[in-house]
């Protein structure tokens, strides 16, 4: 590969204003664990209690998409039917995520650990080069990427669930505090009732925040958490 088409692997900035906010982002990073649990566990409870046989998902926040790979490979190896969405507001990013990531089978049979995820998964990534990989055919046919600004533009309606960058909230300081209330606003616009978010798994979440959106903690879906980061979206408790 030329140089210009390495350049971007290492990007993983997002320029807000005067703000540059720099993610981490790799395949089944702990911090994401949760993402394993709405797949092997939740999102087939939800599905059960709904009636459906697909769970709709937005990725919000989701840079160069490892995060979103590893949680389509934990639906995909749990045999759960899953469709989703991963948005970002950095078209860089995005660029990044049809290009081949600077990995092995060897670093990802390590990450899976992370998760709790059988070695199966790596049948779901393709071996670019000794040092490349990406994902197989049934991981890209779950996905679709687009550009999208939480801040100020809603989730189109129709998602069973959402997950919240583990980073976002931590970004999420002055002078940005200001959009937390519609930013979950916006988040819950796309959910259909019912309906979950899985919110980060790194640093403090705004719990206030979400039950003040019609959010309840989804405690009977994730018992025991160490932190409550599973909502479920009850849009009669938003008060009037």
């Amino acid at each position: 590969m030329s140089q210009a088409e390495t350049r971007n692997f290492t990007l993983r900035e997002t320029v807000l204003g005067d703000h540059v906010i720099r993610t981490v982002n790799y395949f089944f990073r702990d911090s994401n664990a949760s993402n394993a649990r709405l797949a092997s566990t939740i999102a087939p409870a939800y599905l059960k209690e709904y009636g459906k046989d697909e769970f709709v998902l937005a990725d919000i926040g989701c840079s160069r998409a490892e995060d979103t790979w590893s949680t389509a490979a934990a639906f995909a190896v749990n045999g759960v039917k899953a469709r989703i969405t991963a948005l970002d507001i950095n078209t860089e990013v995005l660029a990044c995520v049809d290009r081949p990531y600077h990995s092995t089978f060897a670093d990802l049979e390590a990450d899976l650990y992370e998760w709790n995820l059988p070695r199966e998964c790596l049948d779901l990534f393709e071996e670019v080069d000794e040092y490349h990989i990406r994902p197989g055919p049934e991981l890209r046919g779950m996905v679709t990427f687009g550009v999208h600004d939480i801040r100020e533009q809603p989730l189109p309606p129709g998602f069973d669930g959402a997950i919240v960058n583990s980073f976002f909230f931590y970004y999420l300081r002055q002078p940005y505090r200001r959009h937390l209330a519609p930013i979950i606003g916006n988040i819950a616009a796309g959910l259909t009732p019912g309906g979950l978010v899985v919110a980060g798994g790194y640093g403090p979440v705004p719990v206030c925040a979400f039950l003040d959106a019609g959010f309840e903690v989804a405690e009977d879906w994730n018992p025991q958490p160490s932190t409550p980061n599973f909502f479920i979206y009850q849009p009669a408790q938003v008060a009037k």
